[in-house]
Formats: C-alpha cells, sequence, structure tokens
C-alpha cells in the first residue's frame, strides 16, 4: 500500500485549523470556500505553494469582480434571456482575464467565484455583504494554507556540509529515471538550505533531461569530474583535460586493442565528440540515440589538432573482458 505522503497530512491538519477556527469563533457561515482555496494552495514544495496560493488569490480575485459587475447590472434587466445572455458572455470575460494576465490554469476556480457571486441564490444576505465573504474566505484560506506549509519543527540542519549524489546511481535506484517525488524531495532539501550537488560521467548535455526541473544552484560535475558546469546559466565553469601526452598514449592503445570510444575535446567552449567506426550494432544503436540530441556535436574521425582531451569514453559491448 502506498505510504501516507506530507502533503496529505499538511492537508487535513490544514482542514481542521480552519474548521476550529470558525467554531471557536461562531462563524455561522459555511467554511467551504475557505477549505476548498486551502486545499488548492497546498503544494509538494515551498516555490509552487507560494505561486500556488497568489495565482489561487489572483483566480478568485477576477471572478469576483467580473461577478460584482454583473451585480451591479442586474438591476436594470428585467428580460430573463437578456439574463442568461450576460452571464454566458461574463463567463466567456471571466475566462479571458485568466488568460490575460497568464492564469489560465485557474480559469475554472475564477468561474466557480463568479458563478458563486452573480448565480447562486444568496438567501438572507445582501449580494455585496457575499462578495466581501467571498474575497475574505479566499484570503483567510490562502494564509492558512501557507503557514501550514511553511511552519516546521525545529530540525538541526547541517548546512555545512557538501552533499553530492552520483545521478548514474541515482537513476539505477529510481529505474532508470529521477521521477518527481525524488525531485520534489531533493528540491526541499535545497529549499532547506542544504548544499547539494551531482555527479555524473555523462556530458552536460546527456543529463539536461534528467535534470530538469530539479533546482542545482551549485555547479554539476560532469564527466567524472572533466567540467564543472552551471546548469541554471547554461555554461562551462571550467574544464580539467588531461595532459596531450596522456591522451595520446590512451588512444594509442586503444587503437592497438581495435576498441571503440568517444573523444571529447573543448573548442571555443563548445564540446565536440571524435569518433571512429563502429564494429558492433550495439554501438551502432548507441550512437544513434545519444545524436538526436540537438546539444551534442559528434564528428566523425579523430581531431587534426592537438587537442587537450577532457574525457576519453569506451564503448565497450563485449559479454566478457577477455573477448
Amino acid at each position: 500500500m502506498p505510504r501516507i505522503g506530507l502533503r496529505i497530512i499538511k492537508t487535513s491538519i490544514a482542514v481542521f485549523i480552519i474548521m476550529v477556527l470558525f467554531t471557536l469563533f461562531g462563524v455561522q457561515r459555511s467554511p467551504f470556500y475557505v477549505l476548498i482555496t486551502t486545499i488548492i494552495c497546498i503544494q509538494p514544495d515551498k516555490e509552487n505553494e507560494k505561486n500556488q496560493a497568489l495565482v489561487r488569490a489572483l483566480g478568485t480575485l477576477i471572478g469576483a469582480i467580473t461577478g460584482a459587475i454583473v451585480m451591479f447590472l442586474q438591476p436594470f434587466i428585467h428580460i430573463d434571456l437578456a439574463w442568461d445572455l450576460l452571464n454566458a458572455l461574463f463567463i466567456m470575460f471571466t475566462i479571458y482575464m485568466t488568460v490575460l494576465f497568464k492564469v489560465q490554469h485557474m480559469a475554472f476556480m475564477a468561474c466557480v467565484a463568479y458563478l458563486s457571486v452573480a448565480v447562486i441564490p444568496h438567501a438572507g444576505i445582501s449580494p455585496y455583504a457575499f462578495l466581501f465573504y467571498r474575497v475574505l474566505d479566499t484570503c483567510i484560506g490562502v494564509g492558512v494554507g501557507y503557514l501550514v506549509c511553511t511552519l516546521h519543527l525545529p530540525v538541526k540542519r547541517r548546512n555545512d556540509v557538501l552533499f553530492v549524489a552520483e545521478l548514474d546511481d541515482m537513476e539505477q535506484t529510481a529505474h532508470q529515471q529521477l521521477n518527481d517525488f525524488n525531485k520534489t524531495q531533493l528540491n526541499k532539501i535545497v529549499d532547506d538550505g542544504a548544499l547539494f550537488t551531482i555527479i555524473t560521467k555523462r556530458t552536460p548535455a546527456s543529463m539536461q533531461a534528467e535534470i530538469e526541473h530539479l533546482k542545482l544552484h551549485l555547479p554539476v560535475i560532469a564527466l567524472d569530474g572533466a567540467i564543472l558546469y552551471d546548469v541554471p546559466k547554461n555554461e562551462l565553469l571550467c574544464t580539467y583535460p588531461l595532459s596531450q601526452t596522456l591522451g595520446t598514449k590512451i588512444t594509442q592503445l586503444l587503437d592497438d586493442k581495435h576498441l571503440n570510444y568517444f573523444y571529447h575535446v573543448l573548442k571555443d567552449d563548445v564540446l565536440l565528440t571524435y569518433y571512429n567506426s563502429f564494429d558492433q550494432s550495439e554501438q551502432m544503436d548507441y550512437y544513434d540515440m545519444m545524436r538526436q540530441s540537438p546539444y551534442r556535436n559528434y564528428i566523425f574521425g579523430m581531431p587534426t589538432h592537438s587537442y587537450q582531451p577532457l574525457y576519453i569514453c569506451l564503448l565497450y559491448t563485449s559479454p566478457s573482458p577477455r573477448d
């Protein structure tokens, strides 16, 4: 059975707090809109929580304003068909406003706010008082949801230790790909101030898909330490190439053994990968898969200039080391 996650627990706590507040202060109206707002605002990480709270408030405000306009026009409309047409047009206008303010994913909530103000009967309360309480409930829901998500029990954190994870090992543990849950947990660690980065044997280009949406403020160690790469800025910070003499010895040894390899060099801050012909179908399949990325630059043959090699990657597919 799947375990009960922290988001579920936070949502339950937020609902409990709101219900208790309404009971303690003797609020007679329903806490429905406050609860809906709070549940929507609670997100897996802090950044999403803040963004969701803001766009939720904006979506509700859009619906409340368009609903208030319709309420102002209602006394002047005496034909039922005209009233129906006006509501249909303002629903379209409400949705368009969410697109205009780039919160279209909150169009549903904006329409709910509009309908609750302009269409739902308000027995025993004036429409303008209902509008006020609707906006107030949204603010309370946003505040409680954000407060529950940001408050944590005091925990001693080690912000003076650098944590380095091997990307390829993480992927093997996560069934060949980092899923959204793992990325969310890592992002929470970074948000709490942990010094975290990754090391990989891959080139910066080949790891782009795997580290997408992962907060990496520190440089990434790529090509097993040959490159320090700044992910947010998408630039190479520094390189640690092999000496030309050592690179020549390695390539001569591989050539003598008739082994294929990728020869990575850096030219004008552009990573180039040289290769020779492939003698096995698995190697060719691997090359065809890797070259599809627009970030990789493959060149047939060996460099004509004496570039210092950054990394030499052996393409070895034989089942036994003796082969």
